[in-house]
């Protein structure tokens, strides 16, 4: 092999390895969309009449998109879909969720944690009476703890909160807090006033727990215990590291999408990429023969580098994604057989083989180029604009047309080097007549 094409070679097969190290075992490093292996379609409503004073409705929408993403986020869902629609709406599509009851939880909390003095002396009557206007009755999350009568105003809440994480000590697991500068003073003012009284723990208007203060707490550090199961205190950290949702969100809609509905798409979607892929094949080969081989191979090695691209980039595949799939098959032989019709273009002039052959590929270089980088930044722009299927969409057509690049340009040069290497060629086989010099 001449020493040119010594480092393309090894470039190549470093290539392939390295895609089927990305894309083994497919099972798991090709994660399929809501559209193929089903999940959750939730759709909730801001209560716009619990908004803040200080808040508007468009800015709270806002902030409780930010904040459901970053719940979502942590609670390990892959290409979630999640928007604004109209003024106050948000869609959330999850992907693969077996628990739509525990995403529910989870996405659905406000979250607002605060600390309110419970006032031990008082009695139901005193509230429900008036004579102690400054306090409420809240039952506890568990209802089997009852009740308790607390401070209607919080000294300290959720907003000063700098982290949360479960720690497992003694009894089952608690959550632990840590509060910024700002927290940290009011925490320790707050146990310095009430040394020898419960504070509760209060989220969403319910209790979690009222712990007796025996001294004052300083450094800015608190749990949160409260008999939960492993997954309770997990979600708990997870919404409170998040932060609070500026107010309750109303479920309006829930779809679930069940996996037969997946594995029919994905079947037919399949059917359709091979049905292409063969016919496309069939049609290259039949018609530009030898050269037409050496396109079915780029163009096979274009989908594996395709579909590694995906699961290396940890991409979903969606139905729009597969559509993508098979555009990238018709662009990838377009690429192909632009570069056939310079290269006979060549042969008809006159040149030699090898001469015609690297004439061909430098002539269809920048036609090829130019083409795919404008359809590269439509992609871009789907994908930046787009949410969704569009984004799927765009994302593999993205990697398709790299993938295509590549292999019409770099791959398939190759090939024809190789194959005219050990002897002299006079004539070439592009289309049913051999063209160039007897």
């Amino acid at each position: 092999m001449e020493q040119g094409l010594n480092w393309k070679f090894f470039v190549i097969v470093f290539a392939v390895i390295l895609a089927i190290y990305a894309l083994y075992p497919v099972s798991e490093n090709l994660h399929l969309g809501l559209d193929l292996q089903g999940g959750i379609y939730l759709v909730y409503e801001i209560d716009s009449t619990k908004l803040p004073a200080d808040m508007s409705e468009s800015d709270a929408a806002r902030r409780a998109l930010e904040i459901i993403r970053n719940r979502i986020d942590e609670f390990g869902v892959r290409e979630p879909e999640i928007q604004l629609t109209g003024r106050n709406r948000i869609i959330v599509a999850l992907p693969g969720i077996q628990d739509p009851q525990c995403a529910k939880n989870v996405i659905g909390q406000t979250a607002q944690l605060e600390f309110r003095v419970v006032g031990e002396e008082l009695t139901r009557e005193d509230v429900e009476f008036g004579l102690a206007p400054r306090y409420e009755i809240l039952p506890y999350r568990n209802e089997n703890q009852g009740e308790e009568i607390v401070e209607k105003e919080a000294i300290l809440t959720g907003r000063h909160l700098e982290t949360a994480r479960v720690e497992f000590r003694g009894q089952g697991p608690s959550v632990s807090l840590r509060f910024d500068d700002n927290g940290a003073d009011l925490f320790g003012q707050l146990t310095s006033e009430n040394v020898d009284r419960r504070i509760a723990i209060v989220m969403d208007g319910k209790v979690i727990s009222a712990p007796r203060v025996n001294e004052p707490i300083m450094g800015g550090e608190a749990q949160i215990t409260g008999q939960f199961s492993d997954n309770e205190a997990r979600d708990l950290a997870l919404m409170l590291r998040a932060g609070a949702l500026p107010a309750p969100l109303q479920e309006i809609e829930q779809r679930s999408i069940g996996p037969s509905l997946g594995e029919d798409s994905i079947k037919g979607g399949l059917y359709a990429a091979v049905i292409a892929l063969v016919g496309v094949a069939v049609f290259v080969a039949g018609y530009y023969l030898f050269a037409g081989l050496i396109a079915v191979v780029t163009l096979a090695l274009c989908l594996l580098f395709l579909m590694a691209g995906l699961a290396g980039f940890g991409a979903t595949l969606t139905l729009p994604g597969i559509a993508g799939i098979i555009l990238t098959i018709g662009m990838a032989v377009d690429a192909n057989i632009i570069v056939f019709e310079r290269i006979k273009e060549e042969l008809a002039e006159g040149k030699p083989v090898r001469t015609a052959i690297n004439d061909g590929f430098d002539n269809a270089f920048s036609a090829i180029v130019d083409a795919q980088v404008t359809t590269i930044l439509t992609a871009i722009a789907l994908y930046w604009f787009g949410t969704g299927p569009v984004r799927g969409f765009a994302v593999t057509l993205i990697l398709g047309i790299i993938s295509s690049l590549f292999t019409a340009l770099f791959i398939g040069k190759f090939l024809f080097a190789v194959c005219t290497l050990r002897r002299e060629v006079n004539t070439l086989h592009i289309g049913w007549k051999r063209i160039g010099r007897e």
